[in-house]
C-alpha cells in the first residue's frame, strides 16, 4: 500500500477517535469494524 495512502488511513483513524501507532495500522481495521458494531 502506498505510504501516502497509509497516512490518510492513519488521519481518518485518528480524526475518529483511533489511539493508533505506525505498527498497528491493519489492528485500525478491527477497530473501526469493532466500533461500527456497537
Amino acid at each position: 500500500m502506498p505510504n501516502q495512502a497509509v497516512c490518510q488511513r492513519l488521519n481518518f483513524l485518528r480524526l475518529n477517535g483511533f489511539p493508533y501507532e505506525s505498527s498497528d495500522f491493519y489492528a485500525g481495521f478491527d477497530w473501526e469494524v469493532q466500533r461500527e458494531e456497537k
